[in-house]
């Protein structure tokens, strides 16, 4: 944990809040394998659930990281079923209300119709058919989508929204993440500059742009 949170001079890999780990403040550091699947089958809330689908191995034992994951796979497929879409559309609301900088302008990560949604309501129909169709457990997004449609629970064209969506989202995110800004403003000059480079002709093009793309992100999701 010192290691992953000292500051170094090209900064620090992880922040690490042992607070999130299961049975918060009151439990042990590291269970075991078990310990792990008996939490989250029997303690872990809803988001916990969620959080299993981006589960990943940075490093340690190769052999712990496959049981882990096996272990987080099946959660999922014992669980995933029985979290209510109104609990992750709740969840997506309460993140829009509270974190978004959507009253300061257009929020492409956390806004509505932004990566978040996408990334929501993937996860959303990866729990819901988990049980059934365990093929569709990936990490990333994208590929996510590409096996949903193959398993004709997203269709083709809903698909191909979301997909140009969320490539655009990404590229836009990682313009502003290097300029160090975390919504796209009123400021002319800085958005001129983010419109010339997302390839518009000028800051009206890019904000309609940005717009429509939200708004049929968010029709897609609407009609599930």
């Amino acid at each position: 944990m010192k290691s992953l949170t000292a500051y170094t001079d090209r900064g620090l890999l992880y922040s690490v809040d042992t607070r999130l780990r299961p049975d918060g403040s009151k439990g042990i550091l590291v269970k075991d394998i078990e310990g792990y699947r008996n939490y989250y089958l029997n303690n872990a809330q809803n988001w916990e659930i969620q959080a299993l689908l981006k589960a990943r191995p940075v490093g340690g034992d190769e052999t712990i990281s496959r049981l882990f994951m096996e272990m987080a796979k099946s959660v999922v497929r014992q669980r995933g079923g029985s979290i209510p879409r109104k609990y992750i559309s709740a969840m997506r609301d309460r993140i829009i209300k509270e974190l978004s900088h959507e009253p300061g302008g257009v929020d492409v990560k956390l806004g509505p119709g932004g990566i978040e949604e996408i990334e929501f309501f993937i996860q959303f129909l990866q729990l819901n058919h988990a049980r059934s169709v365990p093929e569709v457990l990936v990490q990333n997004t994208p590929a996510a989508i590409n096996r949903l449609t193959k398993k004709e629970i997203l269709n083709v064209s809903d698909k191909d929204i979301l997909t140009e969506a969320y490539e655009y989202f990404r590229k836009l995110e990682t313009l502003m993440r290097l300029n160090e800004e975390q919504f796209i403003s009123g400021d002319p000059d800085i958005t001129g500059a983010t419109a010339a480079f997302m390839g518009h002709r000028n800051t009206e093009d890019f904000m309609i742009y940005l717009r429509r793309l939200r708004e049929r992100v968010l029709s897609v999701i609407n009609k599930y």
